[in-house]
């Protein structure tokens, strides 16, 4: 049906960083597509990510939860894939107490139906809850062992893959582990950058992850990275994309940035970069992985 193209549609236009057009295919899809089917618990998902890069956490996460009950009448893929969808959602917003049931009874469904990738994809978002409540040792354990065991299965799955590497690198951060925390975050840079041939929000991420996690000999260079990666946030209107619960932890380690060089230093730093092209960015991020 039209509704069902315009869900697909409106995926493929956020995964390229169209927002505009993929919000624009997602409006029409939500009216057209029939209640109680998958294609609208999806474009209900899409609805409350939506949401929650609009700003309105709480709009989000009542969307998510009706995709939850619309899912109950469709099949156990989907409400499998929504209730883990609800719990990332819960994460995101900060309501983390609320986030780690839906997960785990995302994980039991799956084992519980014989969906081992959704068992993996689970685990995965209840490392990341680890990584954001501090436990940098479990989330790392966690991480680790999913993207192996998908890597055993011979699967792909890019979203997947650019959430384990962002919370490996970050979980190796917080360990003070910053070479390993690099070779993830290199990883990451290369894998999104292979997949996306122009500006992108996950190449955003993957920039200012690098520079997060730069030896301290190289934090003026870190500095000068972030400066570019703002600008370019700004002129591709990405904020509203990029906010999320990462950005405790990345307040986090761009204060060791700030005290290492001082914070006039740092601001000078970090104006300069700001004159950085997308191609200039991205060189000095993979600069920064050899160092």
């Amino acid at each position: 049906s039209r509704g069902d193209l315009l869900v697909l549609l409106s995926e493929t236009e956020n995964r390229l960083g169209n927002l505009a057009a993929g919000k624009t295919a997602l409006d029409e899809a939500l009216v057209l597509t029939a209640k109680g089917s998958a294609s609208r618990v999806v474009a209900l998902q899409l609805a409350a990510w939506t949401a929650i890069n609009d700003g309105d956490a709480d709009e989000g996460v009542r969307l998510s939860r009706q995709a939850v009950s619309e899912a109950e009448a469709v099949d156990a893929v989907t409400r499998v894939n929504a209730l883990g969808d609800l719990g990332q959602v819960l994460g995101r917003v900060g309501r983390l107490e609320e986030a780690r049931p839906a997960m785990e009874r995302a994980v039991d469904e799956a084992r519980r139906n014989g969906f081992p990738m959704f068992v993996i994809f689970g685990e995965a978002d209840l490392g990341m809850l680890d990584l954001r409540n501090g436990a940098y040792e479990s989330a790392q354990r966690t991480l680790a062992s999913g993207l192996a065991r998908l890597r055993e299965l011979g699967v792909r799955h890019y979203p997947y893959e650019v959430e384990v590497l962002t919370g490996l690198g970050w979980s190796r951060l917080g360990l003070g582990q910053r070479d390993e925390a690099r070779r993830s975050f290199s990883e990451l840079l290369e894998l999104v950058t292979s997949t996306h041939h122009r500006l992108h929000p996950d190449l955003l991420g993957a920039m200012t992850a690098m520079a997060l996690a730069a030896d301290p000999s190289d934090f003026a260079r870190a500095a000068r990275l972030l400066g570019a990666v703002a600008t370019l946030t700004e002129d591709a209107e990405f904020e509203g994309f990029l906010r999320s619960s990462d950005d405790e932890l990345k307040r986090r380690f761009e204060q060791l940035l700030i005290n290492g060089l001082g914070e006039a230093t740092y601001a000078a730093h970090r104006a300069a970069g700001t004159w950085m092209s997308a191609e200039e960015a991205i060189e000095q991020a993979r600069s920064l992985a050899a160092s």
